[in-house]
């Protein structure tokens, strides 16, 4: 008797045409390489937080891929009483808060500069310095040179994990949401680095992946 499995085949491909006709609907491919010369209005000198649409998720590759460091970024989740830096500079569809001064206009989205806001600075008692900063994964550089001694904050989460050093001479991190250090009057260079518990405990749990195999396998008796 011939197989009728071969008839099989009439399901499967309406199933396979069906959810082809279906995706032409919601997939799609656009040119948006203006994306990445528009955004670079954000670019800024030293390292300083900026802030895209709400929302407007199709401006965060371009963003990560400019290298621009960006707060405010839809999430599913929040860590409690973490919260996402202010940006100095912001690209947003409606009138902001606190009178900032608008310095361009992207894609009906204007964008805004907050002279007040500074990713590194050192508060004296007189005054708020700002300082350089260059910053690349898990380590942050933060020159400064003031007249009198303060306090330097970055605006970065002080999670656990962060330390500190002044000139090459490790400190102590103070209290604080974010990493703040005691700022000696003058002309130094803080260097914070980022290496929580989580990395050894990796490493170890990596190696031991790799070890116990080979220990296992060479410990094996022969069969007889």
């Amino acid at each position: 008797n011939a197989s009728l499995s071969w008839l099989l085949i009439l399901p499967l491909f309406w199933s396979v045409s069906t959810s082809y006709a279906q995706s032409q609907s919601w997939v799609g491919m656009d040119d948006a390489t203006f994306l990445f010369d528009d955004i670079s209005i954000l670019k800024t000198e030293y390292t300083q937080w900026v802030a895209i649409p709400l929302g407007n998720h199709i401006w965060v590759e371009a963003g990560m891929s400019s290298g621009l460091k960006l707060s405010q970024v839809a999430f599913p989740w929040r860590l409690k009483n973490r919260y996402p830096p202010e940006p100095r500079l912001e690209m947003v569809r409606h009138e902001p808060d606190g009178n900032p001064e608008k310095i361009g206009l992207v894609d009906n989205a204007g964008v805004y500069l907050y002279p007040d806001r500074w990713y590194a600075s050192v508060t004296t008692k007189e005054q708020l310095i700002p300082c350089q900063a260059d910053s690349d994964a898990g380590r942050i550089i933060v020159n400064c040179d003031t007249s009198e001694g303060g306090k330097l904050v970055v605006r970065e989460n002080a999670f656990p994990g962060w330390n500190v050093q002044i000139d090459g001479v490790r400190s102590t991190l103070l209290e604080d949401t974010w990493l703040a250090v005691d700022a000696p009057a003058g002309k130094h260079e803080y260097r914070f680095d980022y290496l929580p518990m989580d990395v050894f405990v990796g490493v170890i749990l990596t190696a031991i992946g790799l070890v116990l195999p080979i220990f296992l396998w060479k410990s094996r008796k022969p069969s007889k």
